[in-house]
């Protein structure tokens, strides 16, 4: 449907150029290509492959500095929007690399544990965790993780109760897979991962190993009381051992 509506938005601006410009004579196909080529950029966010299709479907260069000036509009316009709603925002959010980033996290333990064992017992979970971007509670509908999910492009979410107390993590396939009436039932009626978390006084070697008890590329941090006080991915460690400039 996006190259159909590009394609005929492209007509449509050929048709009103030839109104407006006479003497404007330049082939409709140029404009469809252009149209269907810049539509499905912006909906299904690709500037770079269409740019790279418009070059191989005409053969030729010459249009790329106006497909670029479409796309470019074409991808501002459409803001965070797309065709694809369980598009992830990055490759650490896809179901695809889990399995690679396990291996990752049991490699840094390896490394880490060899060249810098006192890393793992001096760097806390306090000094790794952020605080998260999005959390639902156990009562919430499970639409709202879609709707989480639909803006923030995130595939797995903390959930907490009334009390800010963590429960566990939720995932957007688990609620998917449901079907479409598990979507109305409340999150705690869903598969939720639990136990996957550490308390903020807790040592790196801690984390690592959670994340490989679990199999989990992140795990929660939370205080005495069980409620929840912040995250920690494999990349908040990445980053904050470049930032300690860690050789691994």
């Amino acid at each position: 449907p996006s190259l159909t509506i590009g394609g005929t938005l492209g007509v449509l601006m050929w048709i009103l150029m030839n109104h407006l410009f006479p003497g404007y004579d330049v082939p409709a196909a140029t404009f469809i290509i252009i149209g269907m080529m810049s539509f499905f950029a912006g909906v299904g966010k690709v500037p770079l492959a269409a740019m790279l299709m418009i070059s191989e479907m005409t053969g030729t260069y010459q249009l790329l500095p106006l497909s670029l000036i479409a796309i470019s509009i074409s991808y501002i316009l459409t803001g965070t929007h797309t065709i694809y709603e369980n598009q992830v925002y990055n490759r650490e959010e896809s179901p695809a690399h889990g399995e690679r980033k396990i291996g990752h996290i049991l490699l840094l333990y390896e490394r880490l544990s060899q060249k810098h064992p006192d890393i793992l017992e001096r760097v806390k979970a306090i000094d790794l965790m952020v605080k998260p971007k999005a959390k639902v509670l156990c009562t919430d509908p499970a639409k709202r993780v879609l709707r989480l999910a639909k803006y923030l492009h995130y595939r797995i979410y903390p959930v907490v109760d009334e009390e800010n107390r963590f429960i566990g993590f939720i995932s957007v396939d688990d609620i998917l897979l449901g079907g479409e009436r598990s979507v109305e039932m409340e999150v705690y009626f869903h598969y939720i991962r639990k136990g996957i978390c550490v308390k903020r006084d807790d040592t790196l070697k801690k984390v690592l190993q959670t994340m490989m008890d679990f199999e989990s590329d992140k795990v929660a941090v939370i205080d005495e009381e069980g409620r929840l006080k912040g995250i920690i991915t494999f990349k908040e460690i990445i980053d904050y051992l470049i930032r300690e400039a860690i050789h691994v």
